[in-house]
């Protein structure tokens, strides 16, 4: 543990980070006249020209099959991220109130679980880490549920929220699969690609969602710089962390970082907002951080250590 610390494990707690503070800006620009079909493509695809500034070279058209075949992992990548996850996500808070997608789309980690498992069958699953993450489930729960333990059921959009999260663990896999076979060798040019693909496949889609270019509220001042913050900082930056992490710690270890969103969303908000601190949140937070404890045994690890060194 103590040896990944410094990299993958910061990577993932960066990009959770990033991830958590995003949600007032997209608030923000919804408010501001945004559809989310919009604030995804918009944020996208500064994040694309961001990382094609970045690595101009890297950036190529697969025009015959033998490439395409050798890209199909960053093509799959960008097909759950864009197209799938997010407008599942977006279109499930049209259906369903916000307290059942957050819930449903913190299942993710459990998701990666269940797939490494039984579906890829690449990892052994301690009991650690199926408590822990139970544990962290709990505690996401009484964060976004604020106390009130009556949810409403709203079948469509809870149904879309939970593929959100199946896409979500999917992409997280494919990311660690991406990770291990160390292809693009560079992150920025890996992003990159996928990206371009994610964009090339949410195009035909996005005048179902009722996309449409809008310039009086895309020169809002405000607007341009909460765009351009989600999409260099929450999609590129975010994402290159995020991966970063897949190919060092993996996908169960990572995903699990997914639980402390709601956690650091807290601290935003009290923080940016000025909310209060509810006893619910709190009792929440506190469950999250003690799920991730129990689920990678730091407990116990941090223990070994200490014993092994006054041996």
């Amino acid at each position: 543990m103590f040896k990944q610390l410094p990299t993958g494990h910061l990577s993932a707690l960066f990009a959770t980070l990033i991830w958590s503070t995003a949600f007032v800006a997209t608030r923000s620009l919804i408010n501001a006249g945004l559809h989310p079909v919009e604030i995804i493509f918009y944020r996208s695809i500064l994040a694309w020209l961001f990382l094609l500034l970045l690595r101009p070279k890297g950036f190529r058209l697969p025009i015959s099959w033998s490439a395409l075949k050798e890209e199909k992992l960053l093509i799959l990548y960008g097909l759950f991220m864009l197209p799938i996850y997010f407008m599942l996500e977006n279109t499930a808070l049209v259906y369903s109130t916000a307290t059942n997608t957050s819930l449903l789309v913190a299942t993710s980690p459990l998701f990666i679980v269940l797939l490494s498992r039984f579906v890829l069958k690449s990892e052994r699953i301690t009991k650690h880490f199926v408590i822990g993450a139970l544990i962290c489930f709990g505690g996401v729960f009484f964060v976004v549920s604020g106390g009130n333990f009556i949810l409403e059921l709203n079948p469509l959009g809870d149904i879309l929220a939970i593929g959100a999260a199946l896409a979500g663990a999917v992409y997280s896999l494919l990311g660690e699969q991406l990770g291990r076979d160390n292809y693009p060798s560079d992150l920025i040019i890996r992003m990159q690609r996928i990206f371009f693909y994610g964009l090339l496949m949410l195009l035909p889609i996005m005048p179902l969602f009722g996309f449409r270019f809008d310039t009086e509220v895309l020169l809002q001042p405000t607007v341009v710089w909460q765009l351009v913050y989600l999409g260099l900082g929450s999609s590129a930056f975010a994402f290159i962390a995020w991966n970063k992490a897949l190919g060092q710690i993996g996908a169960l270890s990572t995903g699990l970082y997914i639980f402390l969103i709601p956690v650091l969303t807290i601290v935003v908000a009290r923080l940016v907002l000025g909310e209060q601190l509810t006893v619910f949140s709190a009792i929440g937070a506190f469950l999250i951080l003690c799920g991730l404890m129990v689920a990678k045994n730091w407990v116990g690890e941090f223990w070994a250590t200490i014993r092994n060194n006054y041996k």
